[in-house]
């Protein structure tokens, strides 16, 4: 279904334009306030898209080998990123702020979203606590069968 991956990356490009138009052309920010925020619009069509994908996925194969695959799909890059972001950011963080062995072990996880006030290392990274979230109820309902018949499970 190539042209998933296609919806997937227009949605994403909108999010790519949305945040380059805020740091560059003044007066963007309120614009997008008042009419239409594309980032926002990719963010929904790439979750949307990628709900319908994974579940797909999840359909064709058992959960452990779903969740294996994820996990190394996403976590590797994920920390690599992360490590770059903490040895860059380091020597520009106020001492009294710096990333504590507890913030970063969260992130690590990905679910810096869940814990009310942590510091997410990388901001964009939220998304990835929701799209785990999802990988679980998704993983959850096909285990107990409650997506039987569903487009799904087929």
């Amino acid at each position: 279904m190539e042209f998933l991956d296609g919806i997937r990356g227009v949605a994403a490009f909108l999010v790519v334009i949305e945040h380059t138009a805020e740091a560059w052309v003044p007066g963007y920010t309120q614009w997008s306030i008042d009419t239409v925020n594309i980032g926002r619009v990719g963010i929904v069509a790439f979750f949307m898209v990628s709900g319908y994908v994974i579940g797909l996925t999840l359909s064709h194969q058992p959960v452990r080998t779903f969740a294996i695959r994820r996990f190394w799909r996403l976590s590797p890059i994920y920390w690599l990123a992360t490590i770059i972001w903490v040895l860059v950011d380091l020597p520009d963080t106020d001492p009294s702020s710096s990333y504590s062995l507890f913030v970063i072990a969260v992130n690590v996880t990905m679910l810096q979203g869940a814990i009310p006030g942590l510091v997410g290392i990388l901001g964009p990274a939220w998304t990835l606590g929701a799209e785990l979230l999802f990988y679980v109820q998704t993983a959850v309902a096909k285990q107990a069968n409650v997506l039987r018949g569903s487009v799904y499970l087929g």
